[in-house]
C-alpha cells in the first residue's frame, strides 16, 4: 500500500520546510499518479518547494522540459535563496546544460551561491567544482571550512575521500587537525574520513 496519501496530509502544513520535505518524499516514490499534484509546486514562491518539485518531476519524460524551464528561471533569480535551491536541483538532476551558468556562479560574490554551484558541478563530474571545494578546505578559514564540511554529505563518499587525499597533501598538520575536529563535532557520519585524517596525524606524531 502506498504511503502517498499519508504524506500528502503534510502538504498543508504551515511550515514551508515540512511542505518542501513532503514534496521531496513524494517525488522519491516516482508515482505517476502524483504528477499533477507535484506540478503545482513548480511555480511555488518558496525556493525549496520549487527545487524539490523540479527534481521530483524531472523523472517523468513529459515534465523534463517544463522542469528545466523553471530551473532556468531559478538560476537567474534576484534572490540568492532561489538561486541556491536552483543550484541544488541542477546538481540533483545533473542538468549539464547549465554548466556555463554554474561556472559563473562559482565566482559569485555570495559565498552560499559559490558553495552550492561547486557542489552541483562536483555532482556533474565537472573538475571546476572539485577544485573549488579543495580550495575552500585549503583556505584555513575555520568558518568556511565548517560550512564546506557540512555540505560534504551531498557528495558521494568516494569523491569525498579523493578531496581529502588532495587537501591533506597540501595543508599543514594544524589545518588537518582543524578539519578532523570539525568533522568530529559534526552531526553527520564522517567515520571513514575521520579515520583517514587520524592516521595521517598519528604518522606525523600529532595527538588527537
Amino acid at each position: 500500500k502506498s504511503i502517498a496519501p499519508y504524506l500528502m496530509e503534510f502538504l498543508d502544513d504551515d511550515d514551508p520546510r515540512i511542505r518542501a520535505n513532503t514534496v521531496e518524499a513524494l517525488g522519491q516514490l516516482k508515482d505517476k499518479k502524483l504528477k499533477k499534484i507535484l506540478k503545482v509546486y513548480l511555480k511555488d514562491p518558496n525556493n525549496r518547494l520549487r527545487a524539490n518539485a523540479i527534481v521530483a518531476l524531472f523523472y517523468f519524460r513529459e515534465f523534463k522540459k517544463p522542469a528545466l524551464a523553471d530551473l532556468s528561471e531559478m538560476l537567474i533569480s534576484s534572490s540568492s535563496d532561489m538561486i541556491c535551491s536552483g543550484l541544488y536541483a541542477a546538481g540533483e538532476i545533473k542538468a549539464k546544460k547549465f554548466i556555463p551558468i554554474l561556472l559563473e556562479k562559482i565566482k559569485d560574490t555570495d559565498i552560499n551561491v559559490e558553495i552550492n554551484a561547486a557542489i552541483a558541478l562536483v555532482k556533474m563530474k565537472d573538475p571546476h567544482g572539485l577544485e573549488a571545494i579543495i580550495d575552500y578546505l585549503k583556505s584555513g578559514d575555520n568558518e568556511l571550512t565548517t560550512r564546506i564540511i557540512e555540505t560534504l554529505p551531498r557528495i558521494p563518499e568516494k569523491i569525498r575521500y579523493q578531496i581529502l587525499m588532495v587537501v591533506s597533501h597540501n595543508i599543514d598538520d594544524e589545518q588537518i587537525k582543524m578539519i578532523f575536529e570539525i568533522m568530529k563535532k559534526s552531526v553527520f557520519d564522517f567515520e571513514y574520513e575521520k579515520s583517514f585524517l587520524r592516521n595521517i596525524l598519528k604518522q606525523h606524531q600529532v595527538s588527537v
